[in-house]
């Protein structure tokens, strides 16, 4: 009775991932409009629908977060068509890959934003793992995904994606708090707070989650460990699978400032280290916006963000702390009714530093610090009513590399007022880590020589708008050129600038409201990657993928969705002493029942009852090890049923 009385109570936490602290309105009360033809500012820095944008692009709103639910970032993009998630197992737990572009044991294919400001890591380049697993989903507003190069606007790391999560803004004042409970001790609380007066807006989000416990028994080995002589981790208990994160905005007339941290603790593997791997986050933006003329907006940014990753528990192991500072002036203008540019300059200085602990002491791993700077500008102009035309350049010296310059040219046509065609050309960047330059690791050394990884992608799609559809179809290639592999020729490895790369496919997306009380989601991406000299590791991402889901909201006071994500089998992974990566479903499920609306007329008080399912066909899941070893890692435990409780208050 005592753990299902915490279950019940702790039917909140599900609440609060998926309820607006700002807007008491009921999930069928959400308009049409909010959940399809949503603006976006991700591809141009100007707002418009996702059908002008000069990108393929996909919008999670707070509408669809609130339907079908979600617990953490990575549940959330893993239903965004063309994304898939792997891992590593070892520096970066949660890698998101983006149309299968994927080569590197970490995200650094993939730029996050946190409305629009960079929050990398620079010393491997791309370990989110903190983000995807803790970073507050009640605070997102909506979040873009720009599927394709975005360095012209965006710089190193914008290569296969940008993800940009976009948070609430203050709408009055109102207070939310949740809390979760589910099996296997599984447990989250988090609240959100909103507030406005004499011109100050504050609002800020948290959450605090555990894992429940899983048990593998003797099945799980490890990244080098491809023998059957015994296991790696026999228990994942809750310490491996918590984390805790937070974001806060505070704004007056044009001065914001916004701030967030997000830590995680994830098993970690990697040859005689093992145990729990600790990764934490803090990013914090300064900013000032101003309008010189009508129709000139201007912003001046200082944003800051410093990451660690701590493996101390275990013997031997090793510290990592890096950060990254950009100093950064944009600007959009209109000029005329037929043209907008957007254009910008900035500076940034990367540091960071790794430490091994072992017999000896400690000894330095990796060190080092770097200065770089941009400029960039892309044009838009409108040739008639239906067709626009766009070009775009940033040009980028970072470090001792030689300037770097990057385009990006398209076309965006509207033959009818609802559909629309495009076709668009652009290159990508990604500058070498710190690791990949500068790493004295028995086992591999950094290269100072190396090169930017590049690449070019050209893409058709055509668009279809209306009240209650939404489609896109796309076609896509990309050549990656200059892939930077770890090459074990000879001990110790090296990082080398050896890898080519053929990326291409086609994706289907969908969304379909035919009423306030329906609604349904889906896509489909095929890819095929090959790599022309074989240098660059195996894939894996699997080439083909389905995604579908419904929610249905009867009244105004219930909704339940199901979303099912089908991803075909990983071919080099089908023997390997962990389970394979074979074809599964990753079924959710999301249930809410909002119980009572109002304590009296003056405080709306909104109390909800929630459930949430997770991997409902049961199961445990292994995905592949993205490091070029043939072998797989812990996924999901199976079957995870979560409760909750959330109450909202809203005010005046």
């Amino acid at each position: 009775m005592a753990r299902f009385s915490r279950m019940i109570f702790s039917l909140a936490a599900i609440a609060a991932a998926q309820s607006s602290p700002a807007d008491s309105r009921s999930l069928a009360s959400l308009d049409l409009e909010s959940l399809l033809q949503v603006q976006v500012v991700t591809a141009s820095k100007f707002s418009e629908s996702a059908a002008h944008a000069p990108a393929m692009m996909s919008v999670v709103t707070a509408g669809e977060i609130e339907r079908f639910g979600g617990l953490t970032l990575r549940e959330v993009l893993s239903r965004v068509a063309g994304l898939n998630m792997t891992t590593s197992m070892i520096t970066d737990a949660s890698i998101l890959a983006v149309r299968g572009q994927h080569s590197t044991g970490t995200g650094v294919h993939v730029l996050y934003l946190i409305n629009g400001r960079p929050v990398r890591e620079v010393l491997e380049g791309g370990v989110m793992t903190d983000l995807l697993e803790s970073f507050p989903v009640e605070a997102l507003e909506r979040i873009e995904v720009v599927k394709g190069p975005g360095s012209v606007l965006y710089g190193s790391n914008a290569f296969a994606g940008v993800v940009n999560l976009i948070t609430k803004r203050p709408d009055g004042n109102s207070v939310s708090v949740n809390t979760l409970g589910g099996e296997g001790g599984a447990g989250r609380a988090g609240g959100t707070v909103s507030a406005e007066r004499a011109g100050v807006r504050v609002f800020a989000a948290m959450q605090s989650r555990h894992d429940p416990v899983w048990r593998m028994g003797n099945r799980a080995r490890g990244l080098l460990d491809l023998t059957e002589s015994g296991p790696v981790f026999e228990t994942v208990s809750r310490r491996y699978g918590s984390g805790t994160g937070a974001f806060v905005e505070a704004g007056f007339r044009g001065l914001t400032f916004q701030s967030a941290y997000s830590e995680s603790a994830l098993p970690y593997q990697a040859g005689p280290i093992s145990g729990p791997g600790f990764w934490r986050r803090g990013f914090t933006d300064l900013g000032y916006s101003f309008s010189p003329s009508g129709r000139w907006r201007s912003s001046l940014n200082v944003t800051h963000t410093h990451t660690g990753h701590d493996f101390s528990q275990q013997f031997p192991s090793f510290t990592r702390e890096a950060s990254e500072t950009v100093v950064e002036w944009g600007n959009t203008i209109e000029v005329g009714d037929r043209d907008r540019l957007a254009f910008g300059a900035l500076v940034n200085r990367m540091r960071g530093s790794a430490t091994l602990i072992a017999e000896g002491g400690t000894s330095p791993m990796a060190s080092g610090s770097r200065m770089g700077a941009a400029a960039y500008a892309q044009w838009e102009h409108a040739v008639s009513r239906s067709l626009s035309a766009i070009a775009g350049v940033q040009l980028n010296k970072i470090g001792n590399l030689a300037v770097d310059a990057v385009p990006r040219v398209g076309l965006v046509w509207k033959p009818a007022p609802r559909l629309g065609l495009k076709a668009l050309y652009g290159r990508a960047y990604r500058a070498p880590t710190i690791n990949e330059l500068w790493l004295d690791y028995p086992l591999l050394q950094g290269d100072p020589a190396l090169r930017p990884e590049r690449m070019a992608t050209a893409e058709l799609a055509m668009t279809y708008e209306s009240k209650h559809v939404s489609m896109s179809l796309s076609g896509y290639q990309s050549r990656m050129s200059d892939v930077i592999v770890q090459e074990y020729v000879r001990f110790p490895g090296i990082y080398r600038n050896l890898g080519r790369a053929s990326f291409r496919g086609v994706e289907w997306e969908g969304k379909y409201a035919w009423s306030d009380r329906w609604m349904a989601i889906g896509s489909v991406l095929y890819q095929h990657a090959s790599d022309w000299n074989a240098a660059s590791s195996p894939p894996w991402i699997p080439p083909v993928s389905v995604k579908a889901g419904g929610s249905y909201a009867p009244s105004k006071r219930f909704s339940i969705s199901v979303f099912d994500a089908w991803r075909a089998a990983v071919t080099p992974y089908r023997a390997t002493p962990n389970p394979p990566a074979v074809a599964r479903h990753w079924v959710d499920a999301n249930l809410r029942w909002q119980i009572r609306r109002e304590l009296r007329e003056d405080i709306p008080l909104s109390i909800a009852v929630l459930a949430h399912a997770v991997n409902l066909g049961g199961g445990s899941i292994w995905m592949p090890i993205a490091n070029g070893a043939v072998n797989t890692a812990p996924a999901s435990r199976g079957r995870t049923v979560w409760f909750g409780l959330e109450f909202s208050l809203n005010g005046k």
